[in-house]
């Protein structure tokens, strides 16, 4: 079992998770480079902060970083916050989690795939806003 400490995590190297329990509160991941990829084995309880700069930012992979993002997790699994990755494409694969996602997804491509159900809350309070509204400038 792994706790982790609040706070952002910087990889360089991607995200995989095989097996076994991650567990962590108030916590970011920034994926700079290489694919995200939680196991069905995996047992994943991890939730954003809920105030500060990442509010709400549970996992971000930038554009320029367009690899793979698969989400699995045991049944016991737990997302809570706002899964960014705007160049990748996110395969969700049925977990059979009763508490699902509670998450906004986005992607470039988004997938639910497998045969056990994919459950996806949207609370607001728990996912990331943007500090500043995108707008388009038109000039001569």
């Amino acid at each position: 079992m792994t706790d982790l400490e609040s706070g952002v995590y910087c990889l360089n190297d991607g995200f995989v998770v095989t097996g076994g329990t991650l567990r962590g509160n108030n916590v970011t991941f920034v994926v700079d480079q290489g694919e995200v990829r939680f196991a069905g084995s995996a047992n994943i309880q991890i939730n954003a902060p809920n105030n500060g700069n990442n509010a709400g930012l549970l996992i971000y992979v930038p554009i320029e970083n367009n690899s793979k993002v698969v989400l699995n997790g045991g049944t016991e699994a737990v997302f809570k916050g706002t899964i960014l990755a705007p160049g990748s494409r996110i395969i969700i694969n049925g977990n059979s989690s009763t508490t699902g996602f509670h998450s906004q997804i986005i992607g470039y491509t988004v997938e639910a795939d497998g045969n056990s159900n994919v459950v996806i809350i949207y609370n607001d309070e728990q996912n990331y806003d943007a500090l500043t509204m995108p707008e388009v400038q038109f000039s001569e």
